[in-house]
């Protein structure tokens, strides 16, 4: 009990550290009420543990004063597992995910875990809790008792995948390009070859023209009949 106390009376000194020197730079985010939850109550559970341990050692443990001083510890306690841990680890966790204040974010984190793992043991919750962990892990080994009953089926290599192809086509994966012929074009490479034709580059006409041309050149070079009257 008294090393429960001065844990969490270390902690309540950094958490408080934490909250007036980020006071100014997040006290709009939305993670900082969840934060500043969890500061109020570390520290009045802080006051609370030590009223109790005060009084056990006082007057004792089966006094009333003893009694309701643990009362409101064990209280105390069973809230802030119960809804302030899991509220604060998902406000936290979204200080992780941000890259700019991923350090503060894991720092959060890493004391939210420490104060869980020393109060749980203060509260009432601790036996059921127990309980609950115990029925899991039974649940768990179960189902994995029940993993060698069942029939995952045979491994099969890709090399047998291929011999059973070949066994069914009579065909090769070395022959099967040849049996396939030439790869045809597609009709848009073709039309593209055929704009693309060859052209005279020193004149810069298709063959066509070229021939009409010259054919005209030749029948200017032709002798001209004279039509003489007889």
């Amino acid at each position: 009990m008294d090393k429960s106390r001065e844990e969490l009376s270390s902690i309540t000194l950094i958490l408080s550290a934490t909250y007036h020197r980020n006071k100014n730079q997040h006290r709009l985010a939305k993670w900082w009420k969840s934060f500043s939850v969890l500061r109020r109550n570390i520290s009045k559970l802080t006051t609370e543990l030590e009223k109790y341990i005060r009084d056990q050692k006082l007057v004792g443990d089966q006094n009333r004063y003893t009694i309701a001083s643990r009362e409101a510890v064990e209280s105390r306690v069973d809230f802030v597992v119960r809804w302030v841990v899991p509220k604060c680890y998902l406000a936290f966790s979204a200080v992780v995910a941000d890259n700019q204040f991923s350090n503060l974010g894991l720092m959060l984190v890493g004391m939210l875990a420490r104060i869980r793992k020393i109060i749980l043991p203060l509260g009432t919750g601790q036996e059921e809790e127990d309980k609950d962990e115990e029925v899991e892990k039974q649940a768990a080994e179960a189902d994995t008792s029940g993993l060698h009953e069942i029939d995952f089926g045979e491994v099969i290599r890709r090399d047998d995948i291929e011999k059973a192809d070949v066994r069914a086509y009579g065909v090769d994966d070395s022959e099967a390009g040849e049996e396939r012929g030439p790869v045809r074009t597609s009709p848009t490479k073709k039309r593209a070859k055929r704009l693309d034709g060859p052209k005279d580059i020193s004149i810069g006409v298709e063959p066509e023209t070229l021939q009409r041309r010259k054919k005209r050149e030749r029948d200017k070079s032709l002798p001209i009949e004279s039509h003489e009257y007889k």
